[in-house]
């Protein structure tokens, strides 16, 4: 015999994938806003700004394109963007500087480094990461629900 016949396999294949496409949307969509749960706890509340924008319906974008599905989460739209300018400094904090020292301000129109005397003392200000964490933990839990998971959410049908 010099090939196999599967076509009522591949048939049959095929309905379980088109089955379990539904329950893993699902299941990872009910992850990621679990994700987002878990950035907007996390997230230093001075003002309350930031987790009130990682809160929005906005925060979580869900993108269909030729039969695959992607999330992205964060910031996204344009106020957002405008309104949490500063979430970088926040996740990461920043570098402090003495008086009299020198800092990068940009550069030139010849492409130079600019620099600028720092006038006062600016102090460090720490990282209070936020998002990593959160996406650390999304991670972990997608990986924990696993193939079975999945498959037990496909079959509660």
């Amino acid at each position: 015999m010099s090939h196999i016949e599967a076509t009522g396999l591949l048939r049959r294949i095929g309905r379980i994938r088109d089955g379990l496409a539904p329950a893993v949307e699902k299941a990872v969509d009910q992850k990621v806003r679990e994700m987002q749960a878990t950035a907007v706890q996390l997230v230093p509340k001075r003002t309350g700004n930031l987790a009130e924008l990682l809160a929005g319906d906005d925060a979580i974008e869900k993108k269909r394109q030729g039969g695959k599905v992607s999330w992205r989460f964060g910031f996204l739209s344009a106020e957002a963007k405008r309104k949490g300018w500063y979430w970088r400094f926040v996740e990461f904090g920043t570098r402090g500087y003495e008086k009299g020292e020198q800092r990068r301000a940009g550069v030139d129109k010849h492409g130079r480094r600019r620099t600028q005397k720092v006038a006062r003392r600016v102090p460090p200000r720490k990282a209070q990461p936020y998002l990593r964490p959160a996406m650390i933990l999304f991670r972990q839990k997608l990986a924990r629900l696993g193939v079975r998971g999945i498959l037990e959410a496909a079959l509660k049908k």
